[in-house]
């Protein structure tokens, strides 16, 4: 079975994007699309997001730069998200200017971070969830770590054996924290 770490192989974090990026226009350079305005806030449905349009000019009179658009949701929904919306939605948006001003050089839109990130909002959405032949799966990295992180944040009396964790029990796992009051302080 293929691990979390293994998926993303494919995926560049943001930071090497930006590397690559400097050093193929050494002149170039990443912007709000908007200066007045970097950002917005937008409502769909119930649902708040931060909006965040990026260029990446290649060069100061790039008559075509990359244009790249992220948006996060707010608030954030974990603890990599919650507090740093705007930040989340301006990196990913630069990593897709870059990918647009870059015209082909990388196999994925996406960036790493945007993957891990989503990934921490539904850990429990794994394709490898289900049992088989009546095994239950082992719960996933990501369902662990977001459990523990839960753990930490919200009151409870649960002791939970990671060793033997399946990622079914996970997710009710998962479920019951988010019900649970968060701790004072």
């Amino acid at each position: 079975m293929t691990s979390y770490d293994d998926r993303l192989g494919d995926y560049v974090d943001v930071a090497q994007r930006i590397r690559e990026f400097r050093d193929k226009y050494p002149h170039g350079s990443l912007q709000p699309l908007n200066l007045d305005e970097p950002f917005t806030i937008t409502t769909i449905g119930d649902r708040i997001f931060v909006v965040y349009v990026a260029v990446a000019y290649r060069t100061p009179d790039d008559a075509r730069p990359g244009i790249g658009l992220a948006w996060e949701p707010f608030p954030g929904r974990t603890p990599y998200t919650a507090n740093s919306e705007l930040q989340n939605a301006e990196t990913a948006a630069w990593g897709r200017a870059i990918v647009a001003a870059l015209a082909g050089d990388t196999k994925k839109i996406a960036s790493r971070d945007e993957v891990v990130n989503r990934s921490m909002e539904h850990p429990s959405i794994e394709k490898d969830q289900a049992p088989v032949h009546g095994i239950e799966r082992p719960s996933s990295d990501a369902q662990k770590k977001f459990v523990r992180d839960l753990m930490r944040k919200h009151v409870h009396e649960l002791e939970v054996d990671f060793d033997s964790l399946t990622s079914r029990d996970a997710k009710q796992l998962i479920d019951e924290l988010k019900s649970s009051p968060l701790k004072e302080g």
